[in-house]
């Protein structure tokens, strides 16, 4: 197995696929264009939807790019499972009406097992595919020779790629085994039959024979191109390659990861190779958290710069980069008492990432001028006596009545109180402050008092 840093992994990518005859498209913008089912750019498709759905001539039959991919319902899950991330790049090849799925599939295997490319161990790749797609499964058997243990039948809601509206159809997926010691109650491949979250199967690679077209209501239909549609994972091949147990330890957070111990005086605890680590530690959490949310506002940043869209942090793609910010200073206040700014890792992402992605260097001190104001102004907010009392001095319970103050007066997220409720063992009324809530909501849709509860720090600063 080659231990490639993220920046061979992308030159070899490139590489593999030029030599069987792709253009090499750049990434689109994350900004998502064309599309208005989407605020962001969420898959390696994406940006190419239209050439899919046969409305533009896409400028070769054979496709290959890493996209820049943003999820904001994997929000949640950073931290907590060992893959998540809200801003990831997605490695892709793909075919207009050109090769087929045996071939699809013989090209991948090949790219990851072959010793001149990443020579990963075949016996530690698990193929899980659409139970109804035999073709699939004849050329896994008579072409791969996988065993019976290699091959795992799933149903559409796993294995029926469809995000709603456009291009869909079966798909299957490569996971890569980091073996039984990350089992720990021994359940084996029932992990991936049964879709359980799990840490030793990791998914690395997925394609999608896009087959079909959902016109967004349910109603599908031919497509006019047969297609093929290969979405790998670079953040999780990488953890693979360089035998890591999470993204937030390979070498693209490296640098960033080393400052923030600097900054915070707090040492994040590296996971040993091969090691079974049931639970990460709280400051290994607020760790991921804050690198993740970071590195994702950077390149959200440079992306709206770029398209000279007007950012307005009430609403839209503006709203979820504020709302990012403030969650990764909210966990600097977990992490350590001593206060430090989040803004000074953007140019640890910059330099790390701007030889592939330019426009990261063009934009680096707008991207800190913006993440710094807005920082500064949450900060004032965090240091309201009421706010500022449940970190320093928290009471053993929140009535209704504070918890609704501290929502409309100032503008301070009820998720943000639930989460500091949690990390300080804070009890609170949320039953009684959701009917004191329908009542707020219910005259300020009768026009009877403005709305007062959007978070709108300036207006607090000003009192």
């Amino acid at each position: 197995m080659k231990a490639l840093t993220h920046q061979e992994l992308r030159a070899k990518w490139f590489t593999f696929w030029q030599n069987r005859k792709h253009l090499v498209l750049p990434s689109a913008s994350l900004v998502a264009e064309d599309n208005g089912s989407l605020l962001w750019n969420n898959s390696g498709v994406a940006g190419l939807k239209q050439y899919f759905l046969g409305n533009k001539k896409p400028p070769a039959s054979r496709l290959t790019n890493i996209q820049k991919s943003l999820r904001t319902s994997d929000l949640s899950l950073i931290g907590i499972t060992n893959r998540h991330l809200s801003f990831f790049e997605m490695m892709g090849n793909f075919a207009i009406d050109d090769y087929d799925r045996r071939q699809a599939i013989l090209w991948a295997w090949e790219f990851l097992t072959s010793v001149q490319e990443l020579n990963i161990d075949p016996q530690k790749i698990i193929i899980v595919y659409f139970k109804e797609d035999q073709k699939t499964y004849q050329i896994l058997k008579n072409d791969l020779k996988l065993t019976d243990q290699q091959i795992v039948s799933a149903g559409r809601e796993t294995n029926f790629w469809d995000l709603g509206v456009g291009p869909c159809g079966p798909n299957l997926e490569f996971y890569y085994d980091y073996g039984s010691v990350f089992d720990e109650q021994k359940q084996g491949i029932k992990l991936l039959e049964k879709n359980i979250e799990n840490k030793r199967y990791l998914e690395i690679w997925n394609i999608v024979f896009s087959e079909f077209i959902n016109d967004g209501t349910g109603k599908y239909r031919q497509s006019p191109t047969s297609n093929i549609d290969t979405g790998a994972g670079l953040e999780r091949i990488l953890m693979v390659l360089q035998n890591k147990q999470n993204p937030f330890e390979t070498d693209l957070f490296d640098s960033a990861r080393k400052k923030l111990e600097k900054i915070s005086g707090v040492n994040y605890i590296s996971s040993l190779p091969n090691q079974w680590n049931s639970k990460i530690s709280q400051n290994n959490y607020f760790f991921q958290v804050i690198l993740d949310h970071i590195r994702a506002t950077t390149f959200m940043l440079s992306d709206l710069l770029a398209s000279n869209e007007k950012i307005n942090f009430q609403k839209g793609r503006g709203y979820i980069i504020r709302k990012m910010i403030r969650t990764a200073i909210m966990k600097t206040k977990f992490l350590n008492s001593k206060p430090f700014m989040i803004s000074t890792l953007i140019s640890s992402f910059v330099d790390s990432f701007q030889p592939f992605y330019p426009n990261l260097g063009k934009y680096k001190n707008t991207i800190e001028q913006i993440v710094i104001k807005e920082e500064n102004q949450f900060r004032l907010l965090l240091n309201h006596l009421k706010i500022k009392q449940l970190f320093d001095k928290p009471p053993q319970s929140l009535s209704a009545q504070t918890i609704f103050l501290l929502v409309t007066s100032l503008g301070f997220p009820l998720e943000f109180i639930v989460n500091i409720a949690h990390q300080k063992s804070i009890k609170l009324d949320l039953e009684n402050f959701q009917k004191l809530w329908t009542k707020h909501q219910k005259l300020s849709a009768d026009k009877k008092i403005k709305k007062t509860w959007i978070e709108k720090p300036k207006n607090f600063i000003k009192k």
